[in-house]
């Protein structure tokens, strides 16, 4: 960290002399750690954060300029000024909007039975959730950094900050089903977008990073674990409050899932409901995990700062064997817990060898360190301390 931290300085500080030179060196170094702090504290590692921090004050070459020019003022100005340069992007990086408040109350959706015999025909199969952001407090952010949003014929345009497009999508919620002859499953489950309360609406959560992350042109990353922060360019979303807290592990799938079918054989399944994707998310909360995903392991990994990691295998029950699973999961001191479905646990060091035959008594895993970038390089695959891993009782 040190040598790219005084490499920066050093070109940001082209021009001064003396204990000028020395003075704002210190004062923006000073910054630059305390930037630093506020991305660790939101889970990025110490090069990750001196990367983020820098990125925030801008290109050394041209804050040198700003410095000189500082320095080249009658003192009363000069003053002024250089708290002003010294501290703009500090401010940007550690300025806290109002956190957004992640709704999970939603109205059951419009999913009834197409059967026209049965006897219960309204939503008494379907099961539905979801995580919601209010329309109102996501303007008011985007806003705040400069950016727009409007909301017209249930389209939603958003306009960041630095990007001439808009990320545009449609919130129209699907029309209701009627009962048709034949070929038709029992039930169908709606996959709502939006939805009205209180004079307030709502959007899907999942739905808007997905498509910012598809569209956007802007840098777009997810840093921290509980009540996260999203960046898109210079506009910071946080995400989750104290009161109503909210887990980012659902959002860490947005880009994974198409980053690791990119890079893992095709196993797409035709059923009767469709094409079931060959790669899977899964929550594997204790109390979440499916009855097939039953060992649970602890990994402990070389690196022992906090991080978000994905943890991918195969699926070996049932229809979906063969197919790829993966979890997302926060380390703590530099462990991991996670139920797979294999008594041991083998870990690869090239992804494609997760696709190697194995069984429920020994499988291939692969541990991936997530970037939070989501429109770019995603993750990282790392080697965990052991080479493999034995399941422990739960």
């Amino acid at each position: 960290m040190e040598p790219d931290l005084e490499r920066y300085l050093k070109r940001a500080t082209l021009g001064l002399w003396g204990s000028q030179k020395r003075s704002v060196h210190a004062e923006l170094s000073g910054n630059i750690r305390e930037a630093m702090l506020e991305y660790q504290l939101q889970g990025c590692s110490v090069q990750e954060s001196l990367e983020a921090a820098l990125r925030d004050f801008g290109n050394p070459n041209k804050l040198a300029l700003q410095l000189t020019e500082v320095h080249t003022m009658p003192m009363l100005h000069k003053t002024a000024l250089l708290a002003g340069v010294a501290t703009a992007a500090l401010l940007i990086a550690v300025s806290s909007a109002a956190p957004l408040e992640i709704s999970r109350i939603a109205p059951l959706p419009d999913c009834r039975t197409v059967n026209p015999e049965a006897v219960v025909n309204a939503a008494f199969n379907c099961s539905f959730e979801g995580t919601w952001i209010r329309l109102a407090d996501l303007r008011r952010e985007v806003e705040a950094s400069g950016g727009a949003i409007t909301l017209e014929n249930n389209r939603l345009a958003i306009r960041f900050a630095g990007d001439a497009a808009a990320v545009t999508f449609s919130v129209a919620n699907p029309a209701p089903l009627t009962p048709a002859p034949g070929g038709m499953p029992e039930y169908v489950i709606h996959s709502f977008l939006s939805f009205e309360r209180g004079g307030d609406t709502f959007i899907s959560l999942g739905k808007i990073i997905h498509h910012i992350a598809e569209q956007s042109r802007l840098p777009i990353r997810l840093s921290g674990w509980l009540n996260p922060v999203l960046r898109v360019g210079d506009t910071k979303i946080e995400l989750g409050t104290a009161t109503a807290p909210f887990t980012a592990n659902s959002l860490y799938a947005q880009g994974l899932n198409q980053a690791l079918r990119a890079e893992l054989p095709n196993r797409d399944r035709a059923t009767d409901m469709g094409t079931t994707l060959g790669v899977q998310f899964y929550d594997a909360s204790p109390d979440r995990a499916p009855a097939y995903l039953y060992e649970r392991h602890r990994i402990a990994l070389n690196d022992s700062s906090d991080g978000v990691y994905a943890v991918v295998s195969q699926n070996f029950t049932g229809a979906m064997a063969g197919t790829f699973l993966y979890t997302i999961v926060q380390s703590q001191n530099g462990v991991i817990e996670v139920y797979l479905p294999s008594k041991k646990a083998l870990f690869v060091t090239a992804l494609t060898d997760v696709a190697k035959p194995a069984s429920a008594l020994e499988g291939y895993v692969a541990v991936l360190k997530l970037s939070g970038v989501l429109n770019g390089k995603t993750f990282a695959l790392v080697q965990p301390r052991q080479p493999s891993s034995q399941a422990v009782p739960r």
